[in-house]
């Protein structure tokens, strides 16, 4: 009798169901809303990376800049609730390690820095007045992103923007340099998730402040340089088209555009003969830091 019961035990002991013990960690994921979580076994936490290896065999690689909560030897189906994520650390089974962040808002935030070389030309009426070159100068600022799914952000910029134009002729060269901040606000639509390189489009308004305007003549010995801010608008409007590549680099990311801005108003002030907006193609890099 009493082996007939240690056998019925050991039979319901085997039938019931078998607790397994993993990691879990809860992430962010760039261009995904919200807090991401795997679970598995976590194989390597150096170098900035922590490593995880799933039920499943797969291996997987997440920054630690982006990883809001270490959930150690816990069930794959526990894990913290919501409220409990928006507390301080706390595991439902086993010891919970937090790595610390700015905040752990359920909305993923993207910030970096950015700069890069302006063409820039006015765009006169009537075209008579127009000359055939061009002012080179430079934009240089910062850019913050909110990713809206995986594929879409929206991501505004400030940057301190050199426009105007340039002509060259018997020896001479006349320039207008005019000074913005100018605030584009842009739809970036990002390709290839999962590859190395990852390329998007963009599309947005700007509005720009103008800060300082100049003319100057040089060449043959004379260099004169006049302000003409009285004769320059102080808004101007635009339209921002392009696309780039973003990589990743270790923890940061990087990236490469090309754009092209179109000035929608006139930017020459009252009495002018004419009008003349502001036209930008650029080359631009940034660097991510969040």
């Amino acid at each position: 009798m009493k082996l007939g019961n240690l056998s019925l035990a050991a039979l319901i002991a085997l039938a019931g169901p078998a607790v397994v013990q993993a990691d879990t960690v809860y992430f962010s994921q760039r261009g995904v809303t919200g807090i991401q979580s795997i679970t598995g076994t976590i194989v390597q936490e150096t170098g900035g990376l922590l490593k995880i290896t799933t039920e499943s065999g797969r291996n997987v690689s997440i920054p630690m800049a982006d990883v809001f909560q270490i959930i150690r030897d816990t069930p794959p189906t526990a894990g913290p609730s919501d409220s409990d994520l928006a507390r301080d650390t706390r595991s439902t089974a086993g010891h919970s390690d937090f790595v610390p962040v700015s905040s752990q808002s359920t909305t993923v935030y993207h910030v970096g820095i950015k700069g890069g070389m302006n063409i820039s030309n006015l765009n006169v009426d009537p075209q008579e007045l127009e000359d055939d070159n061009s002012l080179q100068s430079y934009a240089v600022g910062a850019w913050w992103g909110i990713p809206v799914n995986r594929r879409l952000t929206i991501q505004t910029e400030a940057l301190y923007s050199v426009k105007g134009d340039a002509e060259s002729a018997g020896g001479y060269t006349a320039s207008t340099h005019m000074g913005y901040i100018d605030v584009p606000v842009l739809a970036k639509v990002g390709f290839l998730h999962s590859a190395p390189v990852q390329p998007s489009l963009f599309l947005g308004p700007s509005l720009a402040v103008n800060l300082s305007a100049k003319s100057k003549l040089q060449g043959n010995g004379s260099d004169a340089d006049v302000d003409v801010k009285d004769q320059v608008r102080t808004f101007d409007f635009g339209l921002v088209v392009g696309g780039g590549v973003d990589f990743q680099v270790a923890e940061r990311t990087f990236g490469v555009d090309l754009r092209y801005s179109k000035g929608l108003s006139n930017v020459v002030g009252e009495g002018a003969n004419g009008s003349a907006r502001n036209d930008v193609i650029a080359v631009m890099g940034s660097i991510g830091l969040q």
